[in-house]
C-alpha cells in the first residue's frame, strides 16, 4: 500500500501540474478500485485498512507533488521581491477556502480560477458558430448571453480527427472486449480502461469548453492498448478464420500508417475521409484542430516564390509575420499575441488583383463576425493552401474592407 500509493501519488501529481484535466482522476480512482476489489477473489481482497492506508498515502504524495513542482513556495515573486498578485483572492468557495489556509500554491489556485472563467469560448462546428442562451443573473436577475457548446462536439472531432482505419480498429476492440464472457473477474482490465475513456470523454464534452480536439486526446493511450489486446484474442479463432483476420488486421494498420504519412508534415490539419480530408477540415473545425498559426512561415516561402512583394493579411497567430520577411496590411480578424501594423498600415480597400492571405480560423469567423467582408472571401478560389491553414488568393474583385470595431 505504501509503495503503491506513493507512485500513483505522484505520477497523478505530475499530471495535475501539468494539465488540470487530471482532476477527473478523481472521479475515476474510485471505480478503479471498486472494480479492482470485485475482480479479486475473497482470499485476495484487501482489508479496509490496507485500503484506507492506501488512500491517505496517495493523498499526501499527491499533495506534496504540487508544492514539490512550484519549490514548496506559497506564492510567486516578482524581480523586485514584490509579492506577485498579493491582493488576488479567488472568488470561488472551494478555491477561497483552499488559498485562505495556504493549502495549495497560490499560482495553482490562479491557474484553476483562469480555467474556470474561460470555458465559455465561441466556438465553430459543421458551419455553425456556438449557440446563445440567455440566462438570468444578478440581483435583480437580468437576462445575460452566455456562450455554450455542443454536447456532440467531441464525437464529431473525434469521427473527423480520427484515422477511419483507427476508428475500425476502435470498433473492433470493443467487439473483443465484450464478446468475451462478462466477469469482471476476466474483463477488470479492459473495464478500468473503457472507464477511463468513458468517463474522461463525458466529462470533456459537459464541459461546454469546445476548443479542440486535443481536449480528448488523453482518451488516445488507453485506446491504443485496447486494439492492442486484439492480437492474443485471434489466436482463440479456429485455424481457418485466423489468416484472413491476421490479413484485415495488418491492411488497417497500413492504412493507418498511410494515412499519417500523407498528411506529412501538416499533422496537426489531419481530417479522414469522413471529413473529405483536409482541404475541407475548415467547414467542419477550425481553431486548434487546423488552424494554430504554424504555417506562417511557409506563407514567406510562398510570397517569396511567386514574387508577392505585398498582401493584405487576417492572421490568428502568436509570431509577428514582419519577423519573416512579410510585408502586409493588416485586415480584421481576431489574433493571438502580436502587435498590428499602425493605422497608416491598415487594409482598407483590396483591389482587383492584390494578393490576399486569410487564417482559416478567421475565414470561417470563429471569433469575430465579419461577414462583409471573409462572406465574400469564402467565395473566391484560393491560389493555394498553405499547409492548410492559410488560404492565399488573388483578388477577383475590388472589395472596401470595414473598419476596426471600437471596444
Amino acid at each position: 500500500a505504501l509503495g503503491g500509493g506513493i507512485r500513483t501519488g505522484v505520477l497523478w501529481g505530475a499530471a495535475l501540474l501539468a494539465k488540470h484535466t487530471a482532476w477527473l482522476l478523481g472521479a475515476v480512482f474510485p471505480i478503479f478500485f471498486f472494480v479492482r476489489f470485485l475482480s479479486c477473489s475473497r482470499r485476495e481482497r484487501p482489508g479496509w485498512c490496507r485500503c484506507l492506508s492506501f488512500a491517505a498515502v496517495l493523498a499526501v504524495a499527491v499533495w506534496g507533488t504540487i508544492w514539490a513542482g512550484y519549490g514548496f513556495s506559497y506564492a510567486t515573486w516578482g524581480p523586485h521581491g514584490e509579492f506577485w498578485h498579493a491582493a488576488w483572492k479567488p472568488p470561488e468557495a472551494p478555491l477561497r477556502f483552499l488559498w485562505e489556509r495556504h493549502l495549495l500554491p497560490q499560482p495553482y489556485l490562479e491557474g484553476m480560477h483562469q480555467t474556470r472563467i474561460t470555458m465559455g469560448r465561441r466556438s465553430f462546428l459543421d458551419g455553425a458558430h456556438s449557440p446563445v442562451v440567455t440566462v438570468w443573473r444578478g440581483d435583480p436577475p437580468a437576462p445575460v448571453e452566455r456562450l455554450t457548446g455542443w454536447p456532440h462536439y467531441f464525437v464529431m472531432t473525434f469521427l473527423y480527427k480520427t484515422p477511419v482505419a483507427g476508428l475500425l480498429l476502435f470498433v473492433l476492440a470493443a467487439a473483443v472486449s465484450f464478446s468475451r464472457r462478462l466477469r469482471l473477474g476476466v474483463l477488470w482490465q479492459e473495464a478500468l480502461l473503457w472507464i477511463l475513456s468513458v468517463v474522461l470523454f463525458a466529462a470533456v464534452s459537459a464541459s461546454g469548453m469546445n476548443i479542440g480536439h486535443r481536449h480528448v486526446l488523453p482518451i488516445l493511450p488507453a485506446g491504443i492498448i485496447l486494439i492492442a489486446r486484439i492480437v492474443p484474442a485471434i489466436s482463440r479463432f479456429s485455424v481457418r478464420l485466423r489468416r484472413p483476420v491476421w490479413t484485415g488486421l495488418a491492411a488497417l494498420l497500413v492504412w493507418y500508417a498511410a494515412s499519417a504519412l500523407k498528411i506529412h508534415p501538416h499533422h496537426l490539419a489531419y481530417f479522414n475521409e469522413i471529413a473529405g480530408g483536409p482541404e475541407n477540415g475548415p467547414w467542419h473545425l477550425t481553431e486548434s484542430n487546423i488552424d494554430w498559426g504554424q504555417d506562417l512561415k511557409l506563407l514567406a516561402q510562398e510570397l517569396r516564390r511567386r514574387g508577392i512583394p505585398e498582401i493584405h493579411l487576417s492572421y490568428l497567430g502568436t509570431a509577428d509575420p514582419a519577423y519573416y520577411g512579410i510585408c502586409y496590411q493588416v485586415l480584421p480578424g481576431y489574433t493571438l499575441n502580436f502587435s498590428p501594423p499602425s493605422a497608416a498600415r491598415r487594409s482598407v480597400r483590396i483591389e482587383s488583383g492584390d494578393y490576399v492571405a486569410v487564417s482559416v480560423t478567421n475565414l470561417m469567423e470563429t471569433y469575430e463576425d465579419w461577414p462583409e467582408l471573409m462572406g465574400v472571401i469564402r467565395t473566391w478560389e484560393p491560389l493555394v493552401r498553405i499547409g492548410y491553414s492559410i488560404y492565399l488568393y488573388r483578388a477577383p474583385q475590388d472589395l472596401v474592407v470595414p473598419p476596426p470595431r471600437r471596444n
